[in-house]
């Protein structure tokens, strides 16, 4: 349980990387 917890999380923090990233190159690019 612990460990799919903190896979879970190291995915969330994954994905609102990737999101920030994308967010800004979309306004840079616009």
């Amino acid at each position: 349980m612990c460990m799919l917890y903190k896979a879970s999380f190291i995915c969330f923090l994954l994905l609102k990387k990737s999101y920030k990233k994308i967010k800004q190159g979309g306004e840079r690019n616009e």
